[in-house]
């Protein structure tokens, strides 16, 4: 099982980083039957679009890493070492066909070209879960959303 769950989680990280220079925004869906291909992989990402003068990317990621197990990370990055670098991650739940917040942190750092986090988190089963951020570098912002995925 532990292996299982490395290789998933290698995977995920492997997928964030050969998913760059694409540089496209993906926005979340709100109608839970256009996700059957996000179902199928339990993982799903968005991407920005550069923005300004400092962000080159930011990348939002979802995960499930084992039943009622969730790996959620957000990725920013900026075209050159900046003063400030952030990043707002928000992961929502569906539940009655309303998208709810289920939890939210925030990771900042000086001086740096770029900045992850991610958790990795048990949530009820049985619903569709999906990853939100905004990201900024000095003065720019942009945001990344994922696609959902039906956690079981």
């Amino acid at each position: 099982m532990r292996k299982k769950i490395a290789i998933t989680v290698a995977a995920l990280l492997l997928s964030l980083t050969l998913s760059g220079g694409e540089g496209k925004e993906v926005k979340a869906v709100e109608n839970v039957q256009k996700v059957s291909v996000q179902q199928e992989n339990k993982l799903s990402e968005g991407i920005t679009e550069p923005k300004g003068k400092y962000l080159q990317k930011g990348v939002s990621s979802i995960g499930q890493v084992g039943p009622g197990k969730i790996k959620v990370s957000g990725t920013t990055v900026a075209q050159q070492l900046v003063s400030t670098i952030k990043i707002s991650v928000m992961v929502e739940r569906q539940v009655n066909g309303d998208w709810l917040s289920y939890t939210s942190w925030n990771a900042s750092d000086t001086n740096a070209y770029a900045l992850t986090t991610s958790k990795t988190m048990y949530v009820p089963r049985g619903y569709y879960y999906r990853v939100r951020c905004v990201h900024s570098a000095n003065s720019d912002v942009g945001d990344s959303n994922t696609s959902a995925i039906l956690v079981d």
